[in-house]
């Protein structure tokens, strides 16, 4: 019910952050990190104000759980509204960035974080456990049922594509350049899709090994390794090239 900054160089922890109701769900580092976005188990989405420990608003207000989010930044192009009210000086790089949510009930919604204003909502047949930008107007969704879809901000009435090769539950969902992504599910299976329309790249994929049927809850990157975190207490460090030429070789 609470998030905590901590300090990477003194390990203090000057900042605590207090309003919601239930278990904060995910987050998400807004620009350069004045602003952040949290969702809770409570049904809400909130942006806060680091330096002031305070809530600048509530984005999302819902009854179900909100599983999981994301951002991501939109051109000119999209006409996401203005303010009802003018925006708190305290909010900083909100302009033109959307927040992509996904709920226990299998809802997945965009709303903008500067006017607040609702720029899709649609529900899928199962809950929504992860959800990362692919690239800045396409994002990936993974579900409790095993499905992963991929959906256009453009177009978000039918996904572009859509995977189903295993029923084991989605835990996370990170995406690599715009080029593909990694899933790890509660088998332990973590496994690279490319993102391609050629028939010789789509069905390649490439499985990170090391889990043995422990679920892998997280996985980030630093541009050259790849990193899981696993329920048997194993964070795994994998050469990311080492991942590229193994799906160079099999295309």
């Amino acid at each position: 019910m609470q998030l905590k900054i901590w300090s990477a160089e003194t390990g203090q922890c000057p900042v605590t952050l207090r309003g919601h109701t239930a278990a904060v769900m995910d987050i998400c580092i807004v620009d350069r990190g004045r602003n952040i976005v949290s969702v809770s188990k409570d049904g809400l989405a909130k942006l806060w104000d680091c330096g002031q420990s305070s809530c600048l608003g509530d984005l999302v207000d819902t009854s179900v759980t909100i599983n999981c989010c994301c951002l991501t930044s939109l051109g000119q192009e999209y006409n996401l509204g203005e303010p009802e009210e003018p925006s708190s000086e305290r909010e900083i790089g909100t302009s033109g960035k959307v927040l992509l949510y996904g709920c226990e009930d299998g809802t997945v919604g965009g709303v903008a974080l500067r006017s607040r204003n609702t720029v899709f909502n649609f529900s899928l047949k199962s809950a929504v456990n992860c959800i990362a930008v692919l690239v800045y107007d396409k994002f990936v969704v993974g579900c409790q049922n095993g499905q992963i879809f991929l959906f256009s901000l453009r177009q978000h009435s039918e996904p572009l594509m859509t995977w189903f090769e295993s029923n084991s539950p989605l835990l996370s969902v990170f995406s690599y350049k715009g080029e593909g992504f990694f899933c790890g599910r509660a088998d332990g299976s973590c496994v690279y899709h490319p993102f391609s329309d050629s028939d010789n790249v789509k069905h390649v994929r490439v499985q990170l090994t090391g889990p043995d049927y422990d679920p892998v809850y997280d996985i980030a990157c630093d541009g050259k390794f790849v990193f899981t975190a696993c329920r048997d207490s194993v964070i795994r460090k994998y050469e990311l090239d080492k991942v590229i030429d193994a799906l160079q070789i099999d295309i």
